[in-house]
């Protein structure tokens, strides 16, 4: 953990000259690396409240489809069954001059290490939209997964994700989030059927670095689907730092 901190602090560290990204004719090739102070996923944490490194490629097609993978450390508390994340996914996006977009794709999302019979692995198909207007960003977006993290009797689960940002003219951005689980995984006999988060940060960039902190909160119906680790469904406050390149 210690050595992989410091090469992702090199990363960071380096000069974009030489870390850009690369046009491949049609296909443009980009990076990322990102330090963390807890790796918080819809209002819980993923790393048991602890610092995570995080990094992934993209390629992104001039027609608008794209294919990346995505990488995190993970810690759920399970005699380290799982200490890595690794998403994989690919879809179509485009943005109109009117100021509406549109996203749709899947994502994989893999747990190497960690034993088959935890059904951690799990995929979900998204379709988001997105509005811009006098420098507004609004958007909108509806994941499902038909075999959800963990579900070991095939339960689905949906989650619809509303978000909004502004860049002040002094480069700051203003950033809010609002979160709803729900469907067969979040069904609790006597119980919700689902939870709400919600996040609200503030970033900018300094010397070539993106520096972002945002507040993470859930509503109490999250400590029933953690009811061993109910910490890591309560309001958090996280620092990032990183790159693009």
């Amino acid at each position: 953990m210690k050595k992989a901190a410091v090469l992702a602090l090199a990363i960071l560290l380096t000069p974009g000259s030489v870390l850009a990204a690369t046009k491949l004719g049609p296909v443009e090739v980009s990076a990322n690396v990102a330090l963390v102070s807890n790796y918080v996923w819809r209002g819980i944490s993923q790393s048991d409240r602890s610092p995570a490194i995080q990094g992934g490629i993209d390629a992104n097609h001039d027609a608008g489809f794209y294919l990346g993978a995505w990488g995190s450390n993970v810690d759920f508390d399970d005699g380290d069954e799982a200490n890595i994340e690794l998403d994989i996914y690919g879809g179509w996006t485009k943005k109109w001059d009117n100021g509406f977009g549109v996203d749709v794709g899947i994502i994989h999302y893999e747990y190497p290490g960690a034993r088959s019979t935890l059904q951690y692995d799990f995929e979900e198909y998204y379709l988001g939209l997105s509005y811009s207007i006098m420098g507004v960003n609004l958007g909108a977006k509806y994941s499902y997964s038909p075999d959800f993290f963990g579900s070991l009797t095939g339960r689905d689960a949906s989650y619809v994700d509303l978000k909004v940002d502004y860049t002040l003219p002094v480069g700051v951005t203003l950033a809010g989030h609002y979160g709803i689980s729900f469907g067969e995984t979040f069904e609790i006999a006597n119980g919700p059927d689902g939870y709400n988060d919600y996040s609200l940060s503030v970033s900018g960039e300094v010397v070539g670095l993106t520096l972002e902190a945002a507040l993470y909160g859930t509503d109490k119906d999250a400590e029933r689907y953690v009811p061993a680790r109910s910490k890591w469904a309560d309001d958090t406050l996280v620092l990032k730092v990183s790159k693009k390149f």
